[in-house]
């Protein structure tokens, strides 16, 4: 409570577009609490205070593309869905 103005932005990288640049902000809790995703995001970056730029949302192949310090990253919506940026990154 009292938090609900500055999380308002925060989407779901499923919700991004392409050409979107977000700061990850928020992993849920069903990324965290899983191994194996979490392990694989940390892996990747794709943590919260990183700045990443969407390359790709491909609703046929359910999946999210992005770049991360020009590194790519291809993330099912499965996981994507649990990984929440705001608008503005870098």
């Amino acid at each position: 409570p009292g938090f609900e103005d500055s999380v308002a932005r925060w989407v779901p990288l499923t919700r991004a577009k392409a050409g979107d640049r977000l700061v990850i902000r928020r992993l849920h809790e069903r990324a965290e609490d899983n191994r194996e995703v979490l392990d694989y995001l940390v892996q990747q970056g794709v943590v919260p205070g990183t700045s990443v730029r969407i390359t790709d949302v491909s609703v046929v192949n359910e999946t999210v593309s992005l770049e991360r310090d020009g590194s790519p990253v291809v993330l099912g919506f499965s996981t994507a869905r649990h990984v929440f940026g705001e608008p503005g990154g870098h």
